[in-house]
């Protein structure tokens, strides 16, 4: 019997599931609206612009958790580009 590491054996892997909590965490950052952050403290104008910047103007870290996360960066991009405008 081999063991093979088959796509569904990974995308259950605690390495994939923790990727895809970070990208998780991001999205729910650049679609928050909220003044205050989950503590109370006010989220300067422009840490959300640089949360929603992630997306709309990915760079080399938001290519390599997507693909950490076992997601196609460019479904995920295009999905959030449609919310955020």
């Amino acid at each position: 019997m081999s063991n093979k590491v088959t796509p569904l054996a990974l995308s259950r892997s605690p390495e994939t599931k923790l990727w895809r909590a970070v990208l998780a965490a991001a999205v729910e950052d650049a679609l928050n609206e909220k003044e205050l952050d989950y503590k109370g403290y006010p989220r300067p104008k422009g840490i959300r612009a640089l949360e929603k910047d992630y997306f709309l103007h990915p760079g080399e870290s938001f290519y390599l958790v997507c693909r950490y996360a076992s997601y196609d960066p460019e479904y995920v991009k295009r999905k959030m580009m449609e919310k955020l405008k």
